[in-house]
């Protein structure tokens, strides 16, 4: 049942609520002493289903944990040794899941990047590989892709591996909804109650995937952070005391070309006088962070950020328009007569510009590397 009252309701509020979703994934946790079950918080379910676990093939009961965080709840069900899954039982009848693998020791020791991809295409997404692999140090990639009709979730994997045979790819089908996004509309401003899947995600990835990774940079696939003296931003949170940073930044916008398809290192431009600031994104060292905080898509709930957050700063890649739409080439490109029209409002942003110019300026749009498809 939604917990929003139904007068703060946008008639399409229904539409993006996730009324059916009991969990959105079952696996191991990483020592496989446990399986931890994610998905959008039980609500009022947790007292009508009366949840109760037993391990196939033993049927013992099993002992569990719910661990209510942020739009997302987390049950954590302890096993006996030999157990191959769980037989959850409720009072609408039982069912037999088998946990799916621990993924984190794909990532162990990795310095990695994660995202969620909505409709981006293929170029983009591999500009913003090579950003963070070229320019900080990136050896692992994990991109949840959400219902995105341009490209398949092995093409985005074929392309991203081919960057460097080095890079670790995980590409995730998400078919989720990522939630009620009506926090800035009227009516409604301010309210974030419902943001199901997009919470699921992140602590899927932070317990399936990279709970063993040296360090972690969460961006959007439009976010490029720059820091001072071009040193890693990996290095920067693996040195620092608290093991996160925080870092926000401004808008960067292409409005000095017009190529059939824009791509990362064209937008190096910043509106003159006061600059539009974006949303702020993260770096964490998994290692460094207790169980109790929460990766969220602008901040991690229960960690505080490092003071050397101040070293890193995010452009979020726009247009003149303040959209960035990745999907149409027309959403990003400026005509002549709107360059024209605009262009004494902005100017170049040399520390982006030289940094674009040192990751990009050699390879182009070359193919690094080939590496074989996975099977």
């Amino acid at each position: 049942m939604p917990p929003r009252d139904p007068v703060l309701r946008h008639a399409d509020y229904e539409d993006d609520f996730d009324f059916t979703t009991v969990f959105c994934d079952a696996f191991w946790d990483a020592k496989r002493q446990a399986i931890h079950l994610v998905g959008p918080p039980l609500l009022n379910l947790e007292a009508e289903l009366d949840l109760q676990f037993r391990a196939a093939p033993s049927m013992q009961a099993c002992a569990f944990e719910v661990r209510h965080k942020w739009w997302t709840d987390v049950v954590t069900v302890t096993v006996p040794v030999g157990t191959t899954g769980l037989i959850i039982e409720t009072t609408v009848g039982h069912t037999y899941m088998a946990p799916q693998p621990n993924l984190s020791d794909l990532f162990a020791g990795r310095r990695c990047i994660l995202t969620v991809n909505q409709g981006n295409d293929i170029p983009s997404i591999r500009d913003w590989v090579r950003y963070y692999a070229h320019g900080h140090g990136c050896n692992g990639v994990v991109l949840y892709d959400c219902n995105s009709d341009t490209s398949g979730l092995r093409e985005i994997d074929n392309e991203l591996r081919s960057i460097d045979p080095a890079i670790e790819v995980l590409v995730v089908g998400w078919p989720f909804r990522p939630g009620v996004l009506d926090g800035h509309r009227p009516l409604s401003h301010g309210i974030w109650d419902s943001l199901y899947g997009q919470a699921a995600l992140f602590e899927q990835a932070r317990l399936r995937n990279l709970a063993k990774a040296r360090s972690v940079v969460s961006t959007d696939i439009d976010g490029l952070a720059v820091t001072r003296d071009g040193q890693s931003l990996f290095e920067i949170v693996e040195q620092s005391k608290t093991g996160f940073l925080r870092f926000g930044g401004w808008h960067a916008y292409m409005i000095d070309a017009t190529p059939t398809q824009p791509r990362h290192r064209q937008n190096y431009y910043k509106r003159r006088g006061d600059l539009a600031s974006c949303m702020q994104k993260w770096a964490v060292v998994p290692g460094r962070a207790s169980d109790s905080v929460q990766w969220a898509s602008h901040n991690i709930i229960g960690m505080v950020q490092d003071e050397t957050s101040f070293k890193v700063r995010l452009r979020q890649l726009t247009t003149e328009d303040g959209s960035w739409d990745v999907d149409s080439s027309s959403a990003i490109v400026q005509s002549p007569e709107q360059i024209d029209d605009t262009h004494d409002n902005f100017e170049p942003d040399e520390e982006l510009r030289l940094t674009l110019a040192r990751i990009f300026g050699r390879q182009e749009d070359r193919r690094e590397t080939e590496a074989p498809a996975r099977a």
